[in-house]
């Protein structure tokens, strides 16, 4: 799975894994339980996205809840956040190579790289919260669909 490989590496390199015999050791048990290679690969795209901070993390979370690909205005109407805020946010998704960007905010639109990070992102979200953000979306969602095809 090139994600853990990418995953895995970036952890030995960035030294945020534990010694590399250690690392060695548990990524060949991982790969002969192939249950644990996810788990794995989870936990080490959320420490990535801890590392970035509530606001990066944030704006992973309301982008994985509008889809794996969203469009910069509909998060910037979603998000309780400042521009200023959730273009940093972004801006730190992309410079940690969890998401790229296409065009220039705010008509840009920012893919998440993986749908592993989609999903890793997403289930950080509790229940409550998952709920109000998707009311929130479909309300934003609703106003940017009527905007963007108004003459």
């Amino acid at each position: 799975m090139p994600l853990f490989v990418e995953e895995l590496t970036k952890g030995v390199v960035g030294g945020s894994l534990p010694r590399p015999d250690v690392v060695v050791d548990s990524t060949m048990k991982a790969l002969q339980t192939p249950d644990s290679i996810p788990t794995a690969l989870h936990a080490s795209l959320l420490a990535r996205l801890d590392r970035l901070g509530p606001a990066a993390t944030e704006v992973a979370q309301i982008g994985a809840a509008i889809g794996r690909e969203f469009p910069c205005e509909l998060i910037n109407s979603v998000s309780d956040r400042t521009r200023l805020e959730l273009q940093t946010g972004l801006d730190q998704l992309v410079e940690a190579g969890l998401a790229s960007c296409r065009g220039v905010p705010p008509q840009a639109t920012y893919l998440l790289k993986h749908a592993l990070m989609q999903d890793a992102a997403y289930g950080t979200l509790l229940r409550k919260g998952r709920q109000e953000l998707h009311a929130r979306i479909a309300r934003c969602g609703t106003e940017h669909i009527i905007s963007v095809s108004s003459p």
